[in-house]
């Protein structure tokens, strides 16, 4: 997940902290936030939650709140409790120019409510091999079933952990950016810049916040080990996260992403070892493998996750229930240990089943948070 050692802040280039002000310009500071791409946009956004308290120009200050007193004190008059604006028009707004006018922050809270309120994770209870289990359920349908797999069939595919250390030279660079910032990485397949999209990238940042959401309570329940707790021969090339290994975040997050990518920028025919995001996302899952921090099993089953996540977004966004499937994934149900786009893509095609549920009345916010990026990213 790109928050695990999170380059995270890569956004908070906006906020540099009070320079984050400069940001400020009317918190230009927080879409620096954006330009934390992928330092889970928001999560490494946090910080440059853009201007939260900045003012016009620079950074709050006691200097500056000192001398703002001072030229009050200059400019204005005795009060004659004469009101200048009785009935101000900057109330009782249509949902989205209340929205639009937010700070960053704000958004992001009003953009997350709306989001998890329709998905959420059941876990079974009535038998004891339900409980190695756990459902992902939409509008209160499953969605996504998850079964976990044995420590033995764990340890089975720590030799294809190994193998794939060989790689490790060839994709360093990538495998330590991707720590904090996916999003970069589907910058260069769409067009992705800074305030030329950025209602994008805000929607980008709200799937990847949802996505931990997600993952990271299943991660808990799941609580299965890293392939460094089987051998520490493994040795990994960057540090092993704490939480537990499956599903994996990384593999969660980039094919949420290119989920909802696709569908914004018209590409029905995604889910395809030829398309680009689809083998980016899964590019980006299997470095995890090639870094010694995760197992193959992982990555399929974050892709899983993850497409389930982008369509539920698209669907909450467009209104367009065809958009959601029901899936379901163990171990075995590959063909292949290792973790490649052909198989993965014959997975989740033939593992596509009809979603049984009814999408309720499209979030007007989210509504309009659709269009606005679908503007950005049409180049036709």
């Amino acid at each position: 997940m790109t928050t695990e050692g999170g380059h995270g802040g890569h956004g908070g280039h906006g906020g540099h902290g009070g320079h984050g002000g400069h940001g400020g310009h009317g918190g230009h500071g927080g879409h620096g936030g954006h330009g934390g791409h992928g330092g889970h946009g928001g999560h490494g956004g946090h910080g440059g939650h853009g201007g939260h308290g900045e003012h016009a120009g620079s950074a709050s200050s006691p200097l500056l709140n000192l001398a703002l007193a001072s030229t009050r004190d200059g400019l204005h008059l005795h009060w004659d409790n004469e009101v200048q604006t009785p009935e101000p028009n900057r109330q009782g707004r249509k949902a989205w120019s209340a929205f639009s006018t937010m700070d960053r922050r704000e958004r992001n809270a009003v953009l997350d409510t709306s989001l998890l309120s329709n998905i959420a994770i059941h876990i079974p209870n009535n038998d004891k091999k339900a409980q190695n289990s756990r459902k992902v359920r939409i509008f209160g349908k499953t969605a996504l079933t998850l079964t976990r797999p044995t420590v033995k069939e764990f340890r089975d595919q720590l030799d294809r952990v190994m193998s794939s250390a060989h790689l490790r030279m060839d994709r360093l660079e990538e495998i330590n950016v991707q720590i904090g910032d996916i999003t970069s990485f589907f910058g260069s397949l769409i067009y992705l810049q800074g305030h030329s999209t950025k209602w994008t990238l805000e929607l980008i940042d709200a799937v990847l916040r949802l996505c931990s959401a997600i993952e990271f309570p299943l991660k808990m329940q799941f609580d299965c080990p890293r392939p460094i707790t089987f051998d520490n021969r493994v040795q990994p090339i960057i540090q092993t996260p704490t939480h537990g290994t499956w599903p994996s975040g990384h593999a969660t997050e980039a094919f949420a992403l290119a989920t909802v990518l696709s569908a914004l920028t018209g590409n029905e025919d995604w889910v395809s070892a030829k398309d680009g995001l689809f083998r980016l996302a899964g590019r980006i899952a299997d470095n995890r493998t090639v870094a010694g921090v995760h197992f193959p099993t992982d990555s399929y089953a974050g892709a899983f996750l993850g497409v389930t996540i982008g369509q539920y977004v698209v669907a909450c966004c467009t209104g367009k229930d065809e958009s959601l499937e029901k899936r379901s994934y163990q171990i075995g149900d590959e063909n292949w240990q290792d973790f490649i786009p052909s198989e993965i893509a014959t997975l989740l095609g033939d593992n596509a089943n009809n979603w049984s549920g009814e999408l309720e009345k499209v979030d007007p916010v989210l509504g309009q948070l659709w269009k606005k990026a679908k503007q950005e990213t049409d180049l036709s």
